[in-house]
């Protein structure tokens, strides 16, 4: 009789060696939207590559590396296809006309799919060790707090958090409906808003931003410990 045990080991053992694998990526994540909002500081250290990764589709179309001295750099494809920039720490190599700087800067120029183009700018810092998650950097899709939006009332400046709270207002008196097409328009602006501008978000749910705006008041009063708002209208 076969020994079944051994052969069921043997083969397991085997499949251990032969399929390869791989360690995962770490990363630090970019919301396209916050790295418009300010400059974000890249590390380069000796010996290892550090990369800005796009996964938002858009294509780096032109780049400018403020001192070239002490850094080269590759892309991962030709210019308007690339996404990926990589960085990596020389010894100081003389060029000539070229001007140095402890901090120098990187500005990457890409193109996204529907044709617009954007502007970022990196600061790079040159370091003796960074971590496994600083050698990645990866700008990912937007990212909103409804509390970033903000819109302009006749009561004041609401955020879209004062929005939330208004609709829930009205919901929970039975203002309004879950089922009345404006509600379910609201609220898929509000789902929208956690992933772009609030412009896009109100173009896309074709909601009037009137009924946005005065349910922002809604929420507004009530954060304010105002008296209860009540036969609220949003047409």
């Amino acid at each position: 009789m076969k020994n079944t045990h051994f052969f069921s080991w043997l083969t397991a053992t085997f499949l251990t060696f032969s399929v390869p694998f791989s360690l995962p990526v770490y990363s630090v994540d970019i919301p396209q939207n916050r790295l418009l909002e300010k400059t974000f500081t890249v590390k380069v250290a000796p010996g290892k590559v550090t990369a800005i990764h796009f996964t938002t589709g858009e294509k780096i179309i032109n780049y400018l590396l403020s001192d070239e001295t002490k850094l080269i750099h590759n892309l991962n494809a030709q210019k308007g296809s690339a996404t990926t920039f990589m960085l990596r720490e020389i010894q100081p190599d003389p060029i000539y006309g070229a001007t140095r700087s402890t901090v120098p800067n990187l500005l990457l120029t890409t193109r996204l799919p529907d044709g617009t183009t954007q502007l970022y700018e990196f600061l790079i810092t040159f370091e003796k060790h960074i971590g496994e998650n600083e050698r990645v950097i990866r700008v990912t899709h937007p990212s909103y707090r409804l509390s970033d939006h903000r819109l302009f009332t006749s009561k004041g400046e609401v955020t879209l958090d004062h929005v939330q709270a208004g609709l829930s207002h009205i919901l929970a008196t039975q203002q309004a409906s879950y089922s009345e097409p404006i509600i379910q328009q609201i609220r898929q602006f509000l789902a929208l808003a956690n992933q772009m501008p609030k412009e896009q978000a109100l173009r896309i749910s074709m909601v009037d931003i009137s009924a946005v705006q005065r349910l922002g008041e809604i929420g507004l009063q009530l954060n304010q410990s105002s008296p209860s708002p009540s036969n609220f209208t949003l047409n």
